[in-house]
């Protein structure tokens, strides 16, 4: 569910669920903003919640489609990270795994990471096959504003001719880190800093932190509530001198 997977950011959320509950579904949806406010998570809910057997809601994370993509043995779902030259597929295997498992908490990337050309390819290949059982297929691009220029060039071959049901969700930190032209064929939906009060009642109710220390970091944190976790584990004192 939206609500036990996205940390606030309200209004992004108001409009996937007019999009979910029967609004004309774009072929692609871009969610940009600051980092760590919400975006990875809502793009994995956005694209599970089309697997799921009942996902007006969100993916509900109890029904089999749900353990598929969870487990990434889902052959209609697809998640792309940028990576380091030369990763073995066991790393990359290990990340991609704990985005979707904690995608607040997972590693942070390399910026020398790419999204490379073969693998955006690779991504057209798995679309023009079209979807198991005719039923969505779905592409996550994390850090999109990482992928190379002629990834995202090719991408655009996909987007000006999308396949019936699918879906391109891709996350950035701001539109113009990507090309005009890719940007204008996507729903653009923005996911702003979060307020001290969310990401302090984040810590509280989702990490176990205590008020005192989550009202501290929550307001030192920026909005990102990746640094907020990171700063809660710390010792209060250094943080409170810094």
């Amino acid at each position: 569910m939206f609500e036990q997977s996205v940390v606030g950011q309200a209004r992004a959320l108001r409009t996937l669920r007019r999009v979910l509950g029967g609004e004309r579904m774009p072929h692609a949806m871009l969610f940009y903003g600051p980092e760590e406010t919400g975006k990875v998570a809502a793009a994995l809910e956005t694209a599970r919640s089309l697997h799921c057997d009942d996902g007006s809601a969100g993916a509900c994370n109890t029904c089999r489609s749900c353990r598929k993509t969870a487990a990434m043995n889902h052959p209609d779902f697809s998640v792309l990270l940028p990576f380091p030259v030369r990763t073995s597929q066991e790393a990359e295997w290990d990340l991609v795994q704990k985005v979707i498992e904690d995608p607040y908490g997972y590693p942070a990337l390399e910026r020398s990471a790419t999204i490379s050309v073969d693998r955006i390819r690779e991504l057209q290949r798995r679309f023009s096959s079209g979807s198991y059982g005719g039923a969505w297929r779905t592409a996550v691009i994390l850090h999109a504003d990482q992928m190379r220029p002629e990834g995202a060039n090719a991408l655009l071959k996909t987007l000006e001719e999308p396949p019936d049901r699918s879906l391109l969700l891709l996350t950035a930190h701001s539109v113009e880190a990507l090309l005009p032209t890719l940007v204008s064929r996507c729903q653009a939906v923005k996911y702003p800093a979060l307020s001290s009060q969310e990401v302090s009642g984040a810590l509280v109710n989702r990490w176990s932190i205590g008020a005192d220390v989550a009202d501290f970091v929550a307001r030192a944190s920026g909005g990102n509530l990746r640094r907020a976790i990171a700063q809660a584990d710390a010792d209060l004192e250094d943080i409170q001198d810094r």
